[in-house]
């Protein structure tokens, strides 16, 4: 009987330990992305659009113009949209890749990319100027554009 009740007890332990390693696991696997298109302040006042996705598809935009934030909620992408777009997000290698070092030019707005991946968190920062230079970056960047209009039936001017 005591031989069981250690038995049923070591079982509940592995299993305990098990559930929680999986936990651990499917958090470290989940990865968050965002983009700014900068400008919030610019003097044309079309505004920074800031989108924000995770691995599991939850989409959220929100819309600054000179402090004046409206948020668009969030949005949960279809399994390929979401597929798609990330293989868009990874093509950029936002780990390895260097931020614009040079001044910006009147009026020119600056992106931001931030990637979130296993409690590690990596960020580029390009004039659009440089962004525009990058098939892969111009890609995700015109298929984020997509995607707002899509959330919030604005389409949004990116500098």
């Amino acid at each position: 009987m005591k031989n069981a009740i250690l038995l049923v007890i070591v079982w509940a332990a592995i299993l305990a330990l098990a559930s929680g390693y999986v936990s651990l696991k499917q958090e470290a696997e989940q990865q968050a992305f965002e983009f700014s298109s900068g400008g919030a302040y610019h003097i044309e006042g079309f505004g920074e659009w800031t989108v924000t996705v995770d691995t599991q598809g939850a989409l959220s935009v929100t819309h600054n113009v000179r402090g004046e934030v409206v948020d668009y909620g969030s949005v949960l992408l279809a399994g390929q949209e979401n597929s798609d777009l990330w293989k868009l997000i990874r093509a950029i290698e936002v780990e390895s890749r260097e931020s614009s070092d040079r001044l910006g030019v009147p009026e020119e707005v600056q992106y931001s990319f931030v990637l979130r991946d296993n409690g590690l968190t990596h960020s580029v920062s390009l004039w659009a100027d440089d962004a525009r230079e990058s098939e892969g970056v111009v890609a995700l960047v015109e298929r984020l554009e997509v995607l707002i209009e899509k959330v919030t039936g604005e389409q949004p001017v990116f500098h």
